[in-house]
């Protein structure tokens, strides 16, 4: 590796670890160890200084911070590709997978089996030096035969269950993440993520790879996996009057916020990845494994006592019988020492060896893991992954089953069913043209600019992608069957400040600033929460009059209330218009409701439809059937 300067975007002179071009080819100004060691020493911020900042960095990686990277290579930058090769890929490098042979090896360690091993060859050879090898080699390779069939069918069961969770965890690792590339947001798979990505980040997304803040909104980051932090960890774009904390890392989650972070590290070289190479572990064997193995190796245990002491008592037996019994008594014994004695105490340990073979269970383990495995496959089967064999010991238990809503039990592909827009109800959703034009420009916008989500029409299915949040990708399809453009209004205004959406909130706002230099606040959530905080409602000319607690109550149970008992979410869109600049984080942190969200303007009231998925009724029928209880979990309304 070499050292030069470069010349960031303030034109002065800074130092970076550049490539060697003579052994690795390399387009990019930055190498992959600045970049890791960035982030292991993310508390020096003297390096994150000296790279330039967040421009330099992007600067040196060759992408363009406003457009994000081109998917598929622009001849002025390098390709994804050449990030791949350059900086890695994501994913991380999984242990090496044990031979077939290996795992005969490790079975043959069970202390089972190496005293039916032991047993077998004093067997076979006592055999053949007794009855010849015409006949003697039958009993010593009987338990030989018996050995290798555990020995082989435990060894493939564990190579196969490996090769399979090595391709089930490959799914199971798999998700899409939304990535800022060609100047729009879309979908990818979190192994296709390279360094120089734009990554959007919300609340409960968990981060796949380390990176740097761009755009950040209310983002706080939950790192106790990683750092042991307990608390709640505010990321923010470094500024001269607050440094902030811009270095975001894998494995942490996003509890609050919305943001935007330029990913730095991938896969092996990401701090989660460097991590979880030092933690690899063999993996144990089920409790119940472990219980039936220690029974195992009691009962053997006992059975060795068993025989040890029924070929003490032959023998005890053989030697008294010699020394008291005179020749003439006995036909047998007392009559001094004779080969045939050597044949007699044969036969003794013959005995002993016969009574540990029978009293070893040796394949009692083996059927339980057998059972196991065959439980994993069946419920895989069933589309239920499960990557630990004792999940399937106690899931047989189970008699409460809760569950998520929203894409689980639903199909997660919303819709607006009915609206309640300026004191008029549409029991189905009207054309744009046949409303007010004022009331329909000022929903869409509040939608446009109040979210985070895309569309995007798939030109191979002819149907809309939803990428992102999918209530606010159904409140965007609204937008575009009212012939709006969501992405032109997000343009025409700049966004100051966003309240990001928490469960205890149940709202979301966004202050965007008006071309006459005033503040508008848009908000959007829960129904009753949002129309308990306005005070005036637009009429079905667009203009505000004022509300009271009658209008409110008639409201909740002549609209939200029905829409709700026909399985709709229920949202309410509001606005307010500020005359003067705020300090909005002060405004935010002193109280639950901003004054921000105080005294709004109701513009109306969506139903959004999430069909259940068709297997679910008859999945909630069996369980009630077996006795199980099923618990939805949701933030919705009670009564939806």
């Amino acid at each position: 590796m070499t050292s030069i300067e470069m010349r960031a975007v303030d034109e002065t002179a800074i130092n970076v670890n550049l490539v060697d071009h003579a052994v690795n080819p390399s387009p990019f100004r930055v190498d992959r160890d600045t970049l890791t060691h960035l982030i292991e020493h993310r508390e020096n911020r003297e390096k994150y200084d000296g790279m330039g900042g967040l421009p330099g960095i992007a600067q040196s990686l060759l992408m363009d911070l406003k457009v994000g990277l081109s998917s598929k290579g622009a001849q002025s930058e390098p390709s994804l590709d050449d990030r791949k090769r350059v900086f890695g890929i994501n994913k991380r490098s999984e242990r090496k997978s044990k031979s077939f042979w290996a795992l005969v090896w490790t079975q043959l360690q069970d202390m089972t089996l190496r005293i039916l091993l032991v047993a077998a060859s004093i067997s076979l050879g006592v055999g053949i030096w007794k009855e010849g090898p015409e006949e003697g080699w039958i009993e010593g390779v009987a338990v030989y035969v018996a050995v290798l069939i555990v020995v082989s069918v435990a060894s493939f069961n564990d190579w196969m269950k490996d090769k399979q969770f090595r391709a089930l965890s490959a799914v199971r690792d798999d998700r899409p993440v939304s990535v800022f590339r060609d100047g729009h947001v879309e979908e990818v798979s979190v192994h296709e993520l390279v360094v120089g990505d734009i990554m959007l980040l919300n609340t409960g997304d968990q981060l796949p790879c380390d990176g740097i803040i761009i755009e950040a909104h209310n983002l706080n980051m939950d790192e106790a996996s990683m750092t042991g932090e307990s608390k709640l960890l505010r990321k923010a774009v470094p500024t001269a009057r607050d440094p902030g904390d811009p270095f975001c890392l894998s494995g942490t989650q996003v509890m609050e916020g919305t943001g935007k972070m330029l990913v730095i590290a991938v896969g092996d070289w990401s701090l989660q990845g460097k991590t979880m190479a030092l933690l690899q572990v063999e993996p144990e064997p089920t409790p119940l494994q472990l219980k039936l193995e220690r029974i195992a190796g009691d009962i053997g245990k006992l059975g060795l006592i068993a025989a040890c002491l029924t070929v003490l008592a032959l023998f005890v037996r053989f030697t008294v019988m010699e020394l008291t019994c005179q020749s003439h008594q006995c036909e047998q014994y007392g009559k001094g020492w004779r080969n045939s004695m050597i044949n007699q105490w044969i036969d003794f340990l013959i005995i002993g060896i016969t009574v540990v073979v029978v009293a070893v269970p040796e394949g009692l383990p083996l059927a339980v893991t057998i059972a196991l495995a065959y439980s994993v496959k069946k419920m895989l089967k069933e589309n239920n992954l499960v990557r630990h064999l004792d999940a399937c010991e106690t899931m047989g238990g189970a008699d409460q089953i809760c569950s998520d809503k929203t894409g689980t039990l639903t199909q997660n592909r919303m819709t607006v069913m009915q609206m309640w827009l300026a004191e008029q109800m549409y029991k189905t959703v009207p054309e744009g043209r046949t409303l007010n034009q004022d009331v329909a420009a000022l929903l869409c916008e509040g939608i446009a600019c109040n979210s985070t989500a895309s569309i995007r029409m798939n030109p191979e299915t002819h149907r809309m992608d939803h990428i992102g949040n999918k209530t606010e990708c159904a409140l965007l399809q609204l937008c575009v069957n009212f012939g709006f453009n969501y992405e032109q209004i997000r343009e025409k205004y700049a966004i100051e400040h966003v309240y990001s959406f928490s469960s205890a909130r149940k709202r979301m706002s966004t202050v965007v600033k008006l071309a006459d230099g005033r503040f508008r606040v848009f908000v959007k959530g829960a129904s009753e929460i949002v129309l308990d905080q306005c005070t005036e409602v637009l009429d079905a000319h667009g203009h505000p009059r004022k509300l009271n607690a009658g209008d409110k109550a008639a409201w909740k149970s002549g609209v939200i209330e029905p829409l709700a008992q026909q399985a709709l979410r229920t949202l309410c869109l509001a606005y307010k218009d500020i005359d003067g600049r705020r300090d909005w984080e002060h405004d935010w942190a002193d109280q639950d409701t901003p004054n921000a969200e105080k005294d709004m303007i109701c513009i109306g009231i969506v139903g959004i439809e999430d069909p259940v998925r068709d297997e679910v009724p008859p999945a909630v029928k069996k369980c009630h059937q077996a006795g199980i209880t099923v618990r939805m979990a949701t933030g919705d309304n009670l009564t939806t």
